[in-house]
């Protein structure tokens, strides 16, 4: 019984250390400004930021303008990034196939003319939380990549 006791101790201890050192990853993480890279040619469209603690509660309004996309971008610390993407960037995303999975909070298309096999380009952004495609012309065909 002692044993066991002394076991769960251990275990407990473990795990309270194990949470404040990712609560403590998570922290520098979000203090760190980041670089996201995109074309320097073409714009891709807008960029917004918003407070990462306000993107569950927000409206699409909150969203305050950062740059175009095109060329390294700098995200200030804290900051959820949002793109709006640009009409004429549809017709080709392979652009977006080099950001990183957590680079966009949120991805805008409204509008925008996307050829189903172009969401393929995009289906290694986990860290989306949004993906607005209303009237994207969007047959379903190319669903298949956002499946995971």
């Amino acid at each position: 019984m002692r044993y066991l006791t002394s076991t769960v101790v251990k275990l407990v201890i473990l795990t309270a250390f194990m949470t404040t050192i990712c609560s403590v990853q998570t922290a520098f993480a979000e203090s760190k400004e980041k670089i996201v890279h995109f074309p320097k040619n073409r714009t891709m469209g807008m960029l917004y930021v918003l407070d990462l603690d306000k993107v569950d509660t927000s409206s699409y309004n909150e969203w305050e303008p950062l740059c175009e996309a095109a060329g390294d971008i700098t995200v200030p610390a804290g900051k959820a990034l949002r793109l709006d993407l640009a009409k004429e960037a549809g017709k080709d995303l392979t652009p977006l196939s080099k950001l990183r999975p957590d680079d966009l909070t949120m991805l805008f298309c409204y509008g925008v003319e996307i050829p189903d096999e172009q969401l393929q380009h995009i289906s290694h952004l986990t860290g989306l939380q949004e993906l607005y495609m209303r009237d994207t012309g969007i047959l379903g065909t190319g669903l298949k990549y956002l499946e995971n």
